[in-house]
């Protein structure tokens, strides 16, 4: 870590273990859900995202859930997948005749998407660890939110995308 940033890293370090308790203790006791997202974005979801991008600010390490709920250092150095994970793919998914967009792939079980460009193209991408491609929003979600043998369902969510031109700003 570059020594201009020690300052900054004893700051954030300070006001998370100060500040942090009592979010989480209010913020669980008041907050059981964000309202009004549509994917219901947790508490705890939140939380870890913040864990994140504070390490990834101070160069700490990464933070994950534990099985008794509480937060630990993550044992991965890592927490992205790569494509060695998956030796020697291939893709029967076909984007011909298919819309502009993005599709989930079953085969894979919805840990890889495709994008399926206008001249039939397809380019294959890959969710996060521990997540897969969500069809019904298009993003990459936790699994365990994710039914993937229902994404074709979902498809046709591409199809409206690009239905219409978009709108003309007039300056």
């Amino acid at each position: 870590m570059p020594k201009g940033n020690s300052g900054i890293s004893s700051v954030l370090i300070f006001f998370w273990s100060v500040i942090g308790p009592y979010w989480i203790r209010v913020g669980l006791k008041n907050l059981k859900r964000i309202r009004g997202h549509k994917m219901g974005l947790s508490l705890r979801a939140i939380m870890m995202l913040s864990l994140t991008v504070l390490q990834n600010v101070i160069g700490r390490p990464s933070w994950e859930w534990n099985d008794e709920g509480s937060l630990s250092p993550s044992t991965s150095h890592h927490r992205v997948k790569r494509w060695e994970e998956f030796p020697n793919a291939t893709f029967t998914f076909d984007c011909t005749d298919r819309s502009i967009g993005f599709y989930a792939d079953l085969e894979f079980d919805c840990q890889i998407f495709h994008l399926c460009d206008a001249a039939g193209r397809r380019v294959p991408y890959m969710c996060d660890k521990m997540t897969a491609f969500n069809q019904k929003y298009r993003v990459c979600d936790w699994a365990y939110n994710v039914d993937c043998e229902t994404s074709p369902d979902w498809y046709y969510l591409n199809d409206l995308t690009y239905e219409a031109p978009p709108p003309k700003v007039e300056y």
